[in-house]
């Protein structure tokens, strides 16, 4: 399990239906119904699903399952499909799609990060450096005309990203906002 994302669990009992099941968790909220459930654990390391059934007016516990809740992997950082990895690209590579993408590499969740805002430092052939910030993800129009005008050796340093988790709604999960590693790339 994966701690401020929602995890998809099913559970059973034998010889009991569905909606005899009484489903709950002891680390965050517990969604859905049925035999289908959807945990979302606030964080620690575990999470216990106890399942109990209902037979009259009794309750009697089925059986408890703990699991492991790890911390959601940060995205990496990208431009134009290059990451840290690769970081030589051109200026029309750069401009062809101006702006901070964030990707999840071996993670089997489907999360979409946004990203808040970052910083831009340009370190040009001739050695003079510039600094410009951006909220969102689009390159601003004053980074863009930069790049425009960069030679080939310049550098170009994405700091300070504030990324986080969207939710299936669109909104912005304030409790999943991570500052992301920096990404460093060559003008080629």
């Amino acid at each position: 399990m994966y701690a401020g994302i929602d995890n998809p669990i099913r559970v059973a009992v034998p010889n009991y239906s569905c909606s005899e099941l009484i489903v709950q968790t002891d680390n965050g909220p517990l969604k859905g119904d049925g035999c289908k459930y959807v945990a979302r654990p606030r964080g620690g390391s575990s999470l216990t699903v106890f399942v109990s059934v209902s037979q009259g007016k009794d309750t009697l516990m089925a059986g408890k399952w703990s699991y492991r809740v790890f911390s959601v992997p940060n995205p990496i950082p990208t431009v134009a499909g290059r990451d840290a990895e690769h970081p030589e690209m051109s200026t029309n590579r750069i401009l062809a799609s101006p702006m901070l993408v964030l990707k999840m590499v071996n993670f089997d969740h489907e999360i979409f990060w946004g990203v808040n805002s970052f910083d831009m430092h340009v370190t040009e052939a001739n050695g003079n450096q510039i600094s410009y910030h951006a909220d969102g993800q689009k390159f601003t129009s004053e980074m863009i005309e930069k790049i425009k005008d960069l030679k080939s050796g310049s550098l170009v340093k994405i700091s300070s990203i504030s990324a986080s988790i969207v939710a299936n709604d669109g909104s912005i999960d304030e409790g999943m906002t991570r500052t992301l590693s920096d990404l460093e790339l060559k003008i080629n």
